[in-house]
């Protein structure tokens, strides 16, 4: 076995029995989903060099890496995979190492600069919500200003 597919909603792993597995809802392939998001054929995982590595084969809900969505890419030990709306976790030991099937913390500095974006991004919005806040009492004043220059005239009370 080369490796499996933990599904991250609770399940049995799928095993990664060979150097390239076909992915997708045919019975054609070799892991399949039975899942009406799956394409018949999704995407294409190969190992290289020791590491897996994900191409999407033009799929209708694509694939992620970590959540961010891609055409293709590496996926190191313990990274999770989304095919379609189906995750998993991608759990090998690398080539040439004696690494568990976990996260490294090399892949802990990558996901915190993540969370630090996500964090940045969080801090814009409530920045545009605070502006947009303060655009409220503006446009009210507007509307004052038109009713009391004429605009009475189109309202009934």
């Amino acid at each position: 076995m080369f490796g499996q597919l933990v599904p991250c909603g609770g399940g049995n792993p799928l095993p990664l029995l060979k150097t390239r597995v076909l992915i997708g809802r045919s019975a054609e392939c070799d892991v399949s989903l039975a899942s009406g998001s799956v394409s018949s054929k999704h995407c294409l995982l190969e190992q290289r060099e020791g590491a897996w590595f994900v191409t999407d084969l033009v799929s209708r809900n694509g694939i992620r890496i970590d959540g961010v969505r891609c055409h293709e890419g590496n996926l190191p030990p313990g990274s999770v995979l989304w095919i379609a709306q189906l995750r998993f976790q991608v759990e090998y030991a690398l080539a040439g190492g004696p690494g568990p099937a976990h996260r490294t913390p090399s892949s802990w500095s990558r996901h915190s600069s993540r969370t630090i974006k996500s964090a940045s991004r969080l801090a814009a919005l409530s920045n545009c919500r605070t502006a947009f806040r303060n655009l409220l009492p503006n446009r009210a004043s507007l509307w004052e200003n038109s009713f009391r220059a004429g605009a009475a005239h189109r309202y009934r009370f």
